[in-house]
């Protein structure tokens, strides 16, 4: 019996789980990025000003996330030798390391 209960989830919810699945990932990342950025002291803008005084050049791309337990902001700089470089900001106290 317990077959065919398994069956009539699979057929009726089976679908729904999956569905649900992918839905509560989309929002789970989404609520990860609020809790960053809720617990993050500086701004985004912030960290893009740190980042380019660690390499200086212009800021192509920023984001927020975890690196080694940290809320951290990762920002990509084309420097001035027309490279790309990663610097990570930390996201409470500013501090910013180049990503060698």
């Amino acid at each position: 019996m317990d077959g065919g209960h398994n069956e009539d989830e699979t057929d009726s919810d089976g679908g729904g789980i999956g569905r649900g699945d992918v839905d509560l990932t989309g929002l789970g990342l989404f609520e990860t990025n609020k809790e960053l950025a809720a617990s993050a002291r500086i701004t985004l803008d912030e960290a893009v000003k740190q980042a380019v005084k660690a390499v200086p050049g212009k800021a192509v791309e920023a984001d927020i996330g975890k690196e080694d337990g940290r809320t951290v902001y990762k920002v990509e700089i084309i420097d001035t030798n027309n490279k790309t470089q990663k610097v990570y900001v930390d996201a409470v106290n500013g501090q910013a390391k180049i990503d060698k």
